[in-house]
């Protein structure tokens, strides 16, 4: 089922972080991305582009550190966790 477009930013806003939070957000972040044509790579990377207002063309490096820094959270909030 096909989200219009307020319903579609609602469920971005929820999946951030998904990929690396907990199954269910991770079946939603699925989800998402096969409702966008996107697999999961590419859906967390378009998801932290937005986030972080970094263009399609814009250097690459600095979607590679936000995207290695949210890794290192996610490890320390999981080791943190156990």
């Amino acid at each position: 089922m096909a989200h219009d477009t307020n319903d579609s930013e609602q469920m971005l806003k929820k999946i951030r972080v998904a990929g690396y939070c907990s199954d269910e957000l991770r079946q939603q972040l699925d989800d998402w991305c096969k409702e966008n044509n996107k697999n999961r790579n590419e859906g967390l990377r378009y998801i932290i582009r937005t986030m972080l207002n970094i263009n399609d063309g814009s250097d690459e490096s600095e979607l590679q550190i936000a995207i290695s820094m949210l890794e290192a959270q996610v490890t320390r909030l999981k080791s943190l966790a156990a």
